[in-house]
């Protein structure tokens, strides 16, 4: 396959802004995506980058602050991926290093990236995430329990999804997830109303996994018939 910045093969190209560090999942055959921004530190301390990708990939770096890829001898290549691996499965166990070493940045400063995603066929998908060695930043959460999705913004943002029991009864009941990409339907274990935090993510953390390989917080929040926040699970409604 010929490199997506050949210019001597007529490929057809098409330029828009991204909003994530993510190729379109399933986006096609015989493609492929080169991505160019700034990367911007929310702090002084040490970072590393992941990348998982279908078919390959290719993660640079700028070694300056503030400088881009014109200025000679300026970037380096940070992570190589010659092989699959599944959505988001930055630490597949197949001898292929998939995540970066550490590397100290500087607070407010603009660091160039840039990556190559080349896809022949199948189940194509590109992905770049992020660790921050820090637990004091707002926003911002421990390196050695999650990678974050790295998103098109000065900050990343947990996503957030709320489910609403109207009435709880004490009964039993599933929950049925859907993957916003593929459509596909997962249905959760068995869920009893007033179950602790843990048992109701227990019930649907495989869903979380299977499709976005990410891990989740779960918190309960109990109200009263008037609406008020009630600690009291016999007068929730």
């Amino acid at each position: 396959m010929s490199n997506i910045d050949d210019e001597s093969k007529n490929f057809s190209k098409v330029e828009k802004i991204a909003t994530t560090f993510a190729a379109p999942y399933y986006e096609g055959d015989y493609l492929g995506n080169i991505f160019k921004g700034w990367f911007v530190a929310p702090a002084s301390t040490r970072y590393r980058f992941s990348m998982s990708c279908d078919d390959d990939c290719l993660l640079i770096m700028g070694k300056t602050p503030d400088v881009g890829p014109e200025v000679f001898n300026n970037t380096e290549e940070i992570i190589s991926v010659k092989t699959s691996s599944s959505y988001r499965q930055y630490k597949k166990v197949d001898g292929v290093n998939r995540v970066s070493e550490w590397r100290t940045l500087e607070e407010g400063k603009n660091y160039y990236i840039e990556s190559h995603h080349v896809e022949s066929r199948g189940g194509d998908h590109f992905t770049v995430a992020v660790e921050i060695e820090q637990t004091e930043i707002v926003g911002h959460h421990h390196a050695l329990r999650e990678v974050q999705y790295l998103g098109i913004h000065t900050n990343d943002y947990r996503d957030t999804v709320r489910f609403t029991i109207d009435n709880p009864d004490g009964g039993d009941f599933k929950l049925v997830l859907v993957d916003p990409r593929t459509g596909k339907m997962t249905t959760s274990k068995t869920i009893t109303t007033g179950d602790n935090i843990w048992e109701f993510r227990a019930a649907i953390i495989s869903h979380y996994w299977r499709y976005l390989g990410s891990n989740i917080d779960v918190s309960t929040v109990w109200y009263d018939a008037a609406g008020n926040e009630t600690t009291s699970k016999s007068d929730a409604v």
